[in-house]
């Protein structure tokens, strides 16, 4: 079995906001995953043209210290 499990889910609440939600469980958190989110973050705003709201849960290690945040320079605007 795989060390991750990822899902995208379409959400719309109760106030008719809609977006996308990506929920991910890791077993271990590496460097590079806020690059990878930030790649599925490319492919799902291209796919769906909606906001996307990402939550990933780790489940093996009690705490990662690993960027949660893109730096100014990284961020494509």
């Amino acid at each position: 079995m795989s060390g991750k499990w990822i899902f995208f889910y379409k959400i719309e609440t109760e106030e008719g906001e809609a977006f996308i939600l990506h929920l991910e469980f890791q077993m271990k958190l590496g460097e590079e995953l806020i690059y990878r989110v930030g790649e599925y973050h490319g492919m799902a705003l291209r796919r769906h043209k909606m906001k996307i709201e990402h939550f990933v849960i780790c489940l093996g290690e009690k705490q990662a210290k690993i960027s949660t945040q893109l730096s100014e320079e990284q961020v494509f605007i």
